[in-house]
């Protein structure tokens, strides 16, 4: 197996098996996983200096917006590294990819991924890391004092950068990254039809329809906070409704998964890469959904809705 390859999925295996064992650790899991909410309500006294040490390594919610400054960044260079300009084996993705593996060995897992699902699976990424970075800054509300472990900000960074790639590194071969020989353009074609492939058009409606959807929730969620909770250090909090919030506890999560579905769509299931991203994102989101039902029992109680699926429509 290409180096560069293994360590992307190693990356997701890890970080996989660290939050379900985390979730395991009571201690571990308030002071890594709660942020926003759980951090303000979840804390706990710490029973040794260590545990005291690791629960003091803070940063602001805000910094979330980070993980798609970020994400839009890298994602905006690999499109135009790689598509845009088409730099082949001369270009500076080239030379990082050459930096794990030579390219004087033929990779067959780097040919995998036809050119097409690649190109449609990075603009799908990038719409998804600018819309996200819209709503950051332009519509969430989170509370001045809300704060996340650095841990899980780190993660966050990590995690964009690993599925920037991994929504194509098993195609690279075919944009002529590891050509031995000097190319120059047109290093690949690109057909209009291949476009119009079952999967692809499919994976784009499940896009679209999931995005939209998470922009209408996440405009619930803003519109719900009072203006006091968002200058307070104590903010306000109210059960979320409208749309999927009606049939889903934590419907933006459910959105999120859906998106992130749409990729495994894209590559008919067969990019094992891409399933190791899904996976992550839904035992990530579904641990967090688990402790946001908990935390909305205990502060609304009875006006909890108790009809509600709390993130998966039929299964949780």
């Amino acid at each position: 197996m290409p180096t560069l390859l293994f360590l992307i999925r190693l990356f997701y295996i890890i970080i996989i098996a660290s939050v379900i064992i985390i979730s395991s650790f009571r201690s571990l899991k308030i002071s890594i996983l709660s942020y926003g909410k759980f951090g303000t309500s979840a804390r706990f006294t710490a029973k040794n200096p260590i545990e005291a040490y690791i629960q003091s390594l803070t940063v602001p919610k805000q910094w979330f917006k980070h993980y798609y400054v970020v994400g839009t960044l890298w994602v905006a260079f690999l499109i135009i590294d790689v598509i845009i300009l088409r730099k082949g084996n001369k270009g500076h993705f080239a030379w990082f990819v050459q930096i794990f593996d030579s390219i004087e060995k033929y990779e067959p897992e780097y040919f995998k991924e036809p050119v097409t699902e690649c190109i449609v699976g990075l603009v799908m990424l990038q719409v998804q890391t600018i819309r996200r970075m819209y709503e950051c800054f332009f519509i969430e509300r989170p509370s001045v004092g809300a704060k996340m472990h650095v841990g899980l900000y780190l993660l966050g960074l990590a995690f964009y950068l690993a599925t920037g790639l991994s929504v194509f590194i098993e195609g690279i071969g075919n944009f002529g990254i590891l050509d031995s020989k000097d190319n120059e353009t047109n290093l690949f074609t690109i057909h209009s039809a291949n476009f119009l492939s079952w999967n692809i058009l499919l994976a784009m409606s499940a896009f679209i329809y999931a995005s939209h959807h998470q922009y209408i929730l996440h405009k619930n969620l803003a519109l719900l906070r009072l203006k006091s909770s968002s200058v307070s250090s104590q903010p306000l909090y109210s059960i979320p409704k409208g749309d999927w919030f009606d049939y889903i506890s934590s419907a933006h999560y459910t959105a999120e998964i859906i998106i992130y579905f749409s990729f495994v769509i894209l590559t008919k299931g067969f990019n094992l890469t891409i399933w190791l991203t899904f996976i992550w994102t839904t035992v990530c989101l579904w641990t967090i959904a688990k402790n946001s039902e908990k935390w909305g029992r205990e502060k609304f109680g009875e006006e909890w809705p108790k009809n509600r699926w709390i993130i998966m429509p039929g299964i949780y």
